[in-house]
């Protein structure tokens, strides 16, 4: 039996972040242990229930969702409406409120759930803006470095 890959996901979840989340999901061999969102295509909050319903709609497991970074650092947001629709996901009207995200911050519980786990065992996935992973190397860089690889889109 192969061990699952573990990985965290940071998205700002609009459609194309759901299609690469519902394959994850999918994939047989990747065990998701945590989502943080971020403001980026759409606003947190919308990003945040864009992943649950993208989370619902694949029904194969429900990782924890934590709803991370608001503001950008250094600029303010400009989401893609022009390209995802004023909600992120072509205004399709999916919104499913039967999931909710956990309580905490997306930041401090992806820290957490790194020191949780042994050095260089969790793969970083990154859709979004790179805010959370910017506030997290400012909290706890030495935390950080346990990450194995990262993939950013």
């Amino acid at each position: 039996m192969i061990e699952k890959r573990k990985v965290i996901i940071d998205t700002d979840c609009g459609s194309d972040d759901a299609m690469a989340v519902a394959l994850a999901l999918k994939e047989e061999n990747v065990d998701i242990l945590m989502f943080s969102t971020v403001a980026g295509n759409v606003n947190v909050d919308q990003a945040t229930s864009n992943l649950l319903t993208t989370i619902k709609m694949v029904n194969t497991y429900y990782p924890p969702v934590y709803r991370g970074s608001a503001e950008m650092l250094n600029r303010d947001l400009v989401g893609a409406a022009d390209t995802h629709g004023l909600d992120g996901m072509g205004d399709l009207n999916l919104v499913d409120y039967s999931l909710k995200p956990q309580e905490g911050d997306g930041v401090e519980m992806l820290l957490k759930t790194l020191r949780e786990h042994e050095d260089q065992s969790i793969d970083l996935i990154t859709l979004g803006p790179l805010t959370n992973i910017a506030h997290a190397i400012g909290k706890e860089p030495f935390t950080m470095r346990k990450i194995h690889r990262v993939f950013s889109m």
